[in-house]
């Protein structure tokens, strides 16, 4: 495997050509500069690039604390590289959750699908099926990672919370063709007369506020 990976980085190797070669050089070179000179928004770059081998010999160790450096500076897109590979590339959840809560909070979309993943399976940090709600309503306001058709999950099936059809059925009605046909039959078939009733006015009151008023 790894005389394959060899010959395949050999073959990229030769087919760029050498000034694309020396552009990359002198790219990192002036990135290592900036660095140096304590250029925030240069250690992310560089420490991301050295974290992944891009254009440069991988060295994780060094790339990771270029990241951490970037991130302590105040670089929200340092803190969430930084947690992401301790999390997802290091499998060090409890050091990334930290740097991955402020990116979120920031309001990274991807950081903010890693703190709900995190929160609902306690990786990193305790289990709390509350948080995880608080952190996908927020996400539902895009519906980047389908944090909508999340919480109807969580409302239909009462996990970690009190079951809700309800509140699930509203869900399901702002979720729309990003949950599956079945999906939402399964929905519609559970509610109640009354409860799709709640659900209508539930959605209605969240889409009105743009995502806000959704408790």
């Amino acid at each position: 495997m790894i005389r394959i990976r060899l010959m395949l980085l050999f073959a990229a190797m030769l087919a760029t050509p050498v000034a694309a070669l020396c552009q990359i050089s002198a790219d990192v070179a002036a990135l290592e500069r900036r660095a140096a000179a304590g250029e925030a928004a240069a250690m992310l770059a560089l420490g991301s690039r050295l974290a992944m081998g891009d254009g440069v010999a991988r060295d994780v160790p060094r790339g990771v604390a270029l990241l951490e450096s970037a991130a302590a500076l105040g670089n929200n897109g340092a803190a969430y590289n930084f947690g992401f590979i301790q999390y997802r590339v290091l499998h060090n959840p409890a050091a990334g959750f930290p740097w991955l809560l402020r990116a979120a909070t920031a309001g990274n979309r991807e950081a903010v699908r890693d703190i709900v993943e995190m929160y609902r399976k306690g990786v990193g940090t305790p289990a709390d099926p509350l948080a995880a709600i608080r952190w996908l309503k927020i996400g539902a306001r895009e519906d980047f990672s389908g944090e909508r058709s999340q919480l109807v999950e969580i409302y239909t099936n009462g996990s970690g919370v009190p079951a809700d059809r309800a509140r699930a059925y509203g869900w399901m009605l702002l979720a729309g063709e990003s949950m599956s046909p079945e999906a939402r039959g399964v929905v519609r078939a559970r509610a109640t007369p009354g409860e799709v009733v709640a659900g209508l006015a539930f959605a209605d009151r969240c889409r009105a506020s743009q995502f806000v008023d959704c408790d």
